[in-house]
Formats: structure tokens, C-alpha cells, sequence
């Protein structure tokens, strides 16, 4: 007589979230030439910088030990062009748009709204975007002039946990560098064990189990 053998296995799934934090500079430089001692100094710890107005030609890039720069040469930025901007992200993604707009809108703190301004805002809310930093002033204005908030993140609804910082020293330039930090997570990883922990386990159950369980046994073997 075949007797069954019952074998009972008890699986523990772990989850693990990596959360992962990025550290993000955006600076007007307004020129890097004579910026590079500066930054030397100041940009240990950041995963991206995103510098603007380095003013450096095409075939004299910007060099930063430890990072890898991309560059590239642009034209003009024309008013209607905020809408292909917000347009690359297709939706359902976490994405990031940042730099110097150069948009004034009293939306993010600029004294008063120009046409840039009015695109931008159009564009991003016609997407479900979000500005950041919108109580921050990035520029200090000239002589008489209030200062004014150019240098803007904009980001997608789903990315809320982004933090910002406007740094006290502007670097010798009249743009104060801004640091951005968000969370992110790599992924789930996950392990599969079969190996029962005693801090808990159920022992009485595991006893009334085991002997219910060789009951069984025996019953079939007087079979």
C-alpha cells in the first residue's frame, strides 16, 4: 500500500524599498571661466548640477572632476516653445523640467507677469504641472529693481516630495544657486526562504501540528 507523504512548507516573502536621494544643483553661473574655483569648493555631495549662462564655446566645455558634462549649443528661446518643452513627457512618467525660464509671473514670485511668464504658466498647467520653488528668489535685481525668482523646477503631479534650498552665497554671480533634493526609489527586491524564524513562530501550533500530523501518519500506516 502507497502511504501519502505530506509535506508542509512555510514561505517568507521579504520587501525591500531602496529609496534613493537626489541631490540636484541649479546655478546661474553667468560665466564658468571664472567660476571654476568657486565650484571646486561647493559641489561635493551632489548627484546633478545644472549650470546656465556658462558662456563657454562649443569646443570649450565645461570640465567638473568627479561628473560627466553634456552640453549642448541652443538657439534662441521663443516664446511658444514652452509647449513642446512640457510636451516631451508623455504622461504617467516622474519627470523634471529646471533651469533659468527667464519668466517673471507673480505666481512664483516675480513682482509682475510678463508674456514668458504667461506661456509658462499656460504650459505647465496645461500639462498638470507643478513649480516647485515658487517662494524662492533666485536673481537679485539691479538698482531699484525687486529681486525676482527665475530659476525654476517645475515638476510632473506624482513627484510631491521634492525639497529645495536657496543657498545664502551667491558665488560671485547675482543668481543664488538653489539645491533640490527628491526621493526616488530603485525598485522591490525580494527573497523567497523557507527557514522558520523562532522568534516568531507559533510553537503551540506548530505542536498541535506536529501531532495531528503524525496521527495521520499512523492511521494510514494501520491501513
Amino acid at each position: 500500500m502507497v502511504h501519502p507523504v505530506y509535506l508542509f512548507f512555510v514561505f517568507f516573502l521579504f520587501y525591500f524599498y531602496i529609496f534613493i536621494i537626489i541631490k540636484i544643483l541649479l546655478w546661474n553661473c553667468r560665466g564658468y571661466k571664472n567660476k571654476k574655483q568657486e565650484l571646486s569648493r561647493n559641489v561635493d555631495g551632489y548627484d546633478v548640477i545644472v549650470l546656465m549662462e556658462t558662456k563657454c564655446p562649443h569646443n570649450s566645455g565645461v570640465y567638473i572632476s568627479g561628473y560627466r558634462t553634456y552640453q549642448i549649443s541652443r538657439g534662441s528661446l521663443r516664446v511658444n516653445d514652452f509647449r513642446p518643452l512640457f510636451d516631451f513627457d508623455p504622461g504617467g512618467c516622474e519627470s523634471i523640467f529646471l533651469g533659468d525660464f527667464n519668466a517673471h509671473n507673480t505666481l512664483w514670485n516675480c513682482e509682475y507677469m510678463d508674456t514668458i511668464g504667461e506661456s509658462l504658466q499656460e504650459a505647465m498647467e496645461r500639462r498638470d504641472f507643478m513649480c516647485v520653488n515658487m517662494d524662492t528668489s533666485s536673481r537679485i535685481g539691479a538698482i531699484g529693481e525687486r529681486d525676482s525668482n527665475l530659476d525654476l523646477l517645475f515638476c510632473s503631479a506624482v513627484l510631491d516630495n521634492i525639497e529645495y534650498n536657496q543657498l545664502d552665497d551667491t558665488w560671485d554671480s547675482d543668481h543664488f544657486p538653489i539645491v533640490f533634493k527628491l526621493a526616488t526609489h530603485r525598485g522591490i527586491y525580494s527573497k523567497r526562504t523557507n527557514r522558520i524564524t523562532t522568534k516568531k513562530t507559533d510553537w503551540n501550533k506548530y505542536a498541535v501540528s506536529h501531532i495531528w500530523l503524525n496521527a495521520l501518519l499512523l492511521k494510514h500506516g494501520r491501513e
